[in-house]
């Protein structure tokens, strides 16, 4: 084969492969309730989003969810997600 010929099939053969896929991650941390704050569970979300960064996730960070945005936080961080993706979702609290 031609090394031009080679180099075309090579650049179809890269166009044809899917996009890296993206490794993304909601973490929550949840420590505010009514019968009275919890102890860790602001610090299990940090060193989680830590570790989950130095692994090549996009984290999204949130604490102290009220019950009216945690449906509007979780729709906002599915709408990113697309095929293929990794994806990580962590709660504590």
């Amino acid at each position: 084969m031609k090394p031009l010929h080679f180099l075309l099939v090579l650049a179809i053969v890269a166009l044809a492969l899917p996009a890296h896929a993206a490794r993304l991650a909601l973490v929550i941390g949840n420590r505010d309730y009514n019968v009275g704050p919890l102890k860790n569970p602001i610090n299990d979300a940090n060193a989680m989003s830590a570790a989950l960064k130095s692994l090549g996730f996009a984290v999204t960070p949130v604490n102290n969810l009220k019950r009216d945005d945690i449906g509007p936080t979780v729709e906002g961080f599915v709408s990113r997600i697309r095929a293929g993706d990794d994806v990580l979702v962590f709660y504590a609290g």
